[in-house]
């Protein structure tokens, strides 16, 4: 099997923790890509889960301002429905 080089660009600090970390594992970046890459196409999927968690303060501010709007809603429902007649 013939190899190709393939270039990425990434930030310098995670490059380098990704450096320490596989060669703990006892492997080069380039074989943790390549590892990471027969995974994918093995599966036909990438191989660990992606989502766009929100952080728990976010998910706090986000609960409080819901919180905040209904209790306003309720307080003011007569008025609301007064507007709609």
């Amino acid at each position: 099997m013939a190899n190709i080089n393939v270039t990425i660009r990434m930030d310098r600090d995670l490059k380098k923790e990704a450096d320490d970390l596989f060669r703990q594992l006892g492997m080069s970046f380039t074989t943790a890509v390549t590892v990471f890459a027969q995974q994918a196409v093995r599966e036909k999927r990438i191989p660990f889960d992606i989502s766009l968690r929100q952080d728990r303060a976010k998910a706090a501010t986000n609960a409080e301002v819901e919180r905040i709007s209904n209790k306003f809603l309720d307080e003011n429902k007569i008025a609301y429905q007064e507007l709609g007649k």
